[in-house]
């Protein structure tokens, strides 16, 4: 009687590890099976930029207001504070006047700062104001605030590693590097992006392109209006990225 007991369970250990294996087997050619040229044509034409390609829905919860709200509100809160604090003592120290906003820098810079805020209250306003779901907690909606900080990550992310990429290679003249300079060139950026990864998990999306497209087709046209139109770059020097080159922006877009 022990031995059949045995022999029976042995059997059963057999065919429930035989079932795991298929089942892992599957989900891994399930998952292989979905390409990155078709994940980017998925993304690309599919109306639901919650649905991934495999039929999940994104959690939006977890990508934009993750739990403990309390501890997440507070990193937020850390992240916009230090980047506003440097941000007001860049423009003091800057001096605003009308050339200020000409360059790309600036422009991510107000970006940047938008989705750090627009994060914020994703995580400091109440669930009900950040997402909906149907009843069921499955399949959740994003809200204004939610849609908004989603589209603002998906320009200032990419477009502050343009930044980066753009004047450290391409702008960078071996001059002293103030933290002024690296915090314009590397720690904004970097703190958008461990917000959106770390902080939350936010996608981006093969049809989101179109910020990034709109948003640098824009400067390219404003640096052409801008040489022209001789606005000029105020002439002075400081400790920016700026060169003064023929009064151009900058001199690699000295048209």
């Amino acid at each position: 009687m022990d031995m059949r007991s045995s022999t029976t369970s042995y059997k059963n250990d057999i065919e429930n590890a035989s079932k795991m294996i298929e089942v892992e087997s599957n989900s891994s050619e399930q998952g292989s099976g979905i390409g990155t040229w078709s994940r980017f044509k998925y993304e690309l034409t599919s109306d639901d930029l919650l649905k991934e390609p495999d039929g999940s829905i994104v959690d939006v919860e977890r990508a934009f207001a993750p739990e403990p709200a309390r501890r997440t509100a507070l990193i937020r809160a850390g992240l916009v504070s230090f980047n506003m604090g440097i941000w007001v003592y860049d423009m003091i120290d800057g001096h605003v006047d009308k050339y200020y906003m000409i360059y790309l820098t600036r422009w991510t810079i107000v970006s940047s700062i938008a989705y750090l805020i627009a994060s914020f209250l994703c995580a400091a306003l109440p669930r009900s104001e950040v997402f909906e779901d149907n009843g069921t907690n499955e399949v959740q909606r994003p809200r204004l605030i939610a849609k908004i900080a989603w589209e603002l990550y998906a320009l200032s992310a990419p477009g502050g590693l343009i930044v980066v990429l753009m004047y450290w290679v391409a702008i960078y003249d071996g001059r002293t590097i103030i933290f002024l300079n690296l915090w314009r060139h590397g720690i904004l950026a970097l703190s958008v992006i461990l917000d959106g990864v770390f902080v939350g998990s936010v996608p981006i999306r093969a049809k989101q392109i179109r910020n990034i497209a709109a948003y640098e087709l824009l400067f390219l046209t404003w640096s052409i209006v801008h040489i022209f139109a001789g606005i000029g770059n105020g002439e002075k020097e400081n400790d920016d990225e700026e060169e003064e080159n023929d009064d151009a922006i900058y001199g690699v877009l000295n048209w």
